[in-house]
Parts: C-alpha cells; structure tokens; sequence
C-alpha cells in the first residue's frame, strides 16, 4: 500500500503538467485557428497525422511502406477539399525517404547487406535511368534547379519505393499481402469514381473544376457532363490505374480456383473497376485493356478456359462496338478509342509528334528536364519547347532526355516485361505463374499506355508498377531458393 501510494505521488507531477500543458495546447490551437482561418485546423491535423507516420515509420518500416500507399490514393483529394497549390505530394516523398531510412537502421541492425536481394538485370536497368536523369540534371538546356529538383526527388522516392519493396516481399504471403491492400484501396476509388458518376460531385470537386477554364475544357463531355477522377489529379491517371486492376481481377477469376463467395467478391470489383474505367473517359485505358486482354489470351492459349473467354470477349467487344446502342455518352467514348480517323485528339497529337521529330533528331541529351509542356513557358519562356503539348509520356521523355534517353527507356521496358515473361515460362508452380502472369499483363497495360499519356510517374499508379516489377524479381528468386533447398 506504501508502494502504492509512492508510485502515485511520482505520478502526480506528470499529471498534473499534462493537465496544465493540454489546455494550453487546446487554447493556442483555437487561438491560431481563429486567426488563421479553418486551413490552418485543417493543416494542424494533417501535419499532425504526418508526425505521427513518419515516427511509426522510421520504428516500423514496413507501416512507412503502406502508409506512403495509402496517403497517395487520397492525396490529391485532400489538396482539392483543402483549396490548397501546397506541395502536399512532398509528404509522399518525405515518408518513402524516412521508410527507406528505418530500413536501413533496421538492416544495420540485423547486419544485413544493403544489397541484398537486389542483383538482378531490372534493378541495373533502373540504376542507368537513375544515373542518366541526374546527369540531365546539368543539361544547359534545362529548367532551372528550382524546376527540376522536384522531378529528381519524386524520381528518386520512386526508386526508393521499389527498393523497400524488393526487401519487403520476403515470401509469397507478404506479395499477396502488397497486392491484397492496394486492390482494396483501388477498389475505394473505384466505388468513388462510380459515386461521383451516378450523384455527381461534392461541391468542393465541382468548385476545383469550374475555377480552371482549361481544365474544365479538358474534362467536359459535354451536355454538362464530366470525366470522373474518383480521388485522383486526374481521369486519366484513374483510368489507366482502373484498367490494369480489370485486367488482374479478370486473370484472377479465369485461373483461381475459389469458393462461389470469394469468386464472387472478385467479380463485383471487376465490376466496379470496368465502369470506373469507362466514366473515367480515358480512350488510353480502354485501349489498354484491350491489349491486356489480347497478351493474357496469348500467354495462354492452351488453356480451354481461356479459349471461351476469347469468344465471350469477342462477341462483348463486338457488341459494344459495333451494337445498336446510340445517345449513351461513356459507350460512345468506348466507341470513339477504334475509331482513330474521326479522332481529333489524335489527329493533333500525330502532327504534333511530327513537328517536333527534327528536334528530336538533332538533341541526343534532349531539352532538358521540365521544358515542355502546359506552363513551362513560365519559366522557360525562350526555350524551343516552351509550352509545346507533350502529352504522350513517350513523346515526353524523347524531347526532354533526347533519343539517348528513348534508348533507355525503351530498354527498361524491354528488360522488365522479358523477365516476366521468362519467369511465367519456367515456373512450375500454378499460383505462382498466376503472379508472373498479372505482373505481366499490367505492366505491358501502363507501357503501352505510353504512347498516348503519361502514366508511368503518376502517383498512385506508380507504386502499382513498380510494386508488380518487385514482385517479378521476388518472386523468382524465392521460387529459385525453395528448388535449391528442396
């Protein structure tokens, strides 16, 4: 009873500071808020919240990791309800830079080689990109620093990202982990990209896009209608996104052998995905998935499964197609993606592509970094490709990195989808080749999808790519390991 009461009297200075501290505490925050309006409440607890995940982050890396994930989906969404330019995507980098620093803490810790895991041709692949986009970082054609160090950081958190991945994906269960918590925040946007389709968008998304003219423009349909981006910057990042988790859960549903119930969970975010897709209004992605769905019918062929679903999806593409539908606009704009020679869009885009190939030709190194498209000439207003409309990611990198830099990428493309490729071929084990067969397909989505957007960059698409190229050197190597053992 005497300890008792002793451990109290100790305790009672710290109570009683808290108790006087957090009125305190309670007051000035009020007191700022008044002054400062709501933003400053709404930054307090986002800063707050940032705090508290950077912390958990640097002890539990591996929480840093899908933290990261999950503040990318709802980032930009944050930024519009917050009516905020604010940098917020510097959170993103700034939690993958303190994941990858309590990694290494962690690795020092269990005396682990920083390059474990590591020694394969897409990571060396990547390690070129790497070093190249630094070396642009000096090219006297550029933007300014001030420009293109914020692409170089992003850049950089990305490769990070895949690195921690890399080290994360320690057996088959924590890869199925990564894709299980990335299909359930795809299919929250998903289902939110529907909601702002059937009952509009909240005021603050549709005071975001009546305030940019330009914007507005670019995401009427017409008849007072909108491209849906669910929670993301843009249509077209969540198209694209949403067509490459079709293309998954289609896989997933051909080749798993589930219970009705499961099966049934992965038909309706099916569902969900497709429709989400094609309000998004993005042609690119429609394309896309249709040459998923082509490459997955010609990895497998021999299967009879897959021979069926070649006729039901060939009679489906027949029928939205070519079918007696008229006056519906997202089946109109499925429509208008084959119909190339009425496309306008396209049509722009194709001479654009061929004005600008003498450049091309003459540049190796390129323009420089973050000279070329919609408001660069802000602040490269003499530059020859100030304000030039770079919308294909493709056609992006040749004029700002130069053909030397189309080599390389088109290496890294190259290298990644061949060692999927070569993988799903020689792996014996049925869930596993179902694995390689996803990473595969999605990836061959987003690279294709090149040609006429930027989408492999985009937050949180991004993680999708480089998580599925982590899975395809992981997954390998486990597979090679368990043989060895066995």
């Amino acid at each position: 009873m005497a300890n008792r009461k002793k451990t109290l009297a100790k305790q009672n200075p710290k109570q009683t500071l808290l108790l006087v501290v957090m009125p305190l505490v309670m007051i000035g925050l009020g007191y700022i808020i008044s002054q400062a309006g709501q933003m400053a409440g709404y930054m307090i607890i986002v800063s707050a919240v940032g705090l508290v995940a950077g912390v958990l982050a640097i002890i539990f890396p591996y929480l840093g990791f899908y933290f990261s994930m999950i503040l990318a989906f709802f980032l930009f969404d944050i930024q519009r309800f917050l009516r905020t330019d604010a940098p917020l995507g510097l959170f993103v980098d700034l939690l993958i830079y303190i994941t990858f620093l309590g990694l290494i803490i962690q690795k020092i810790q269990r005396k682990e080689p920083f390059w474990k895991n590591c020694n394969h041709p897409i990571v060396f692949i990547y390690i070129v990109v790497l070093l190249y986009s630094l070396v642009q970082m000096f090219n006297p054609m550029g933007a300014p620093w001030s420009i293109t160090i914020p692409l170089f950081r992003r850049f950089v958190s990305l490769i990070l990202f895949f690195y921690c991945a890399i080290q994360f994906f320690k057996d088959r269960e924590t890869i199925i982990q990564f894709l299980k918590i990335y299909f359930v925040l795809a299919l929250i946007a998903a289902a939110y990209g529907c909601y702002q389709e059937w009952f509009g968008y909240p005021a603050y998304e549709m005071q975001h896009i009546i305030s940019n003219p330009h914007a507005a423009g670019l995401l009427s349909l017409g008849g007072g209608r909108y491209r849906k981006f669910s929670f993301f910057s843009g249509p077209a990042d969540f198209g694209i996104l949403m067509s490459a988790c079709t293309a998954i859960l289609l896989v997933f549903i051909i080749n798993l052998k589930l219970i009705w119930k499961k099966k049934a969970v992965l038909v309706g975010g099916m569902l969900l995905t497709v429709l989400a897709m094609s309000y998004s209004g993005t042609r690119t992605a429609t394309m896309a998935l249709v040459l998923e769905v082509l490459l997955y019918i010609m990895m497998t062929l021999t299967n009879k499964k897959t021979l069926i679903f070649a006729c039901f999806f060939s009679m489906l593409f027949v029928g939205i197609v070519y079918g007696p539908i008229y006056g519906n606009v997202t089946i109109n704009r499925i429509r208008s993606t084959f119909d190339l020679e009425k496309d306008d869009s396209y049509q722009v885009r194709d001479e654009n592509r061929k004005s600008i190939q003498p450049f091309i030709y003459k540049h190796p190194l390129g323009g420089g970094m973050a000279t070329s498209g919609f408001n660069s000439g802000n602040y490269v207003p003499d530059h020859p490709l100030a304000n030039f409309p770079s919308d294909s990611g493709l056609l992006r990198y040749a004029i700002e990195y130069g053909w030397i830099g189309m080599i390389i990428l088109f290496a890294t493309y190259i290298v990644g989808l061949q060692q999927g490729i070569k993988a799903y071929y020689r792996s014996r084990n049925h869930h596993n080749k179902i694995l390689f067969l996803i990473a595969v397909i999605a990836l061959f989505g987003y690279v294709v999808s090149q040609y006429a957007q930027q989408s492999i960059g985009m937050i949180p698409g991004t993680f999708l790519f480089y998580g599925l190229l982590a899975i395809i050197i992981r997954l390998r190597q486990i597979e090679l390991f368990e043989t060895a053992k066995a």
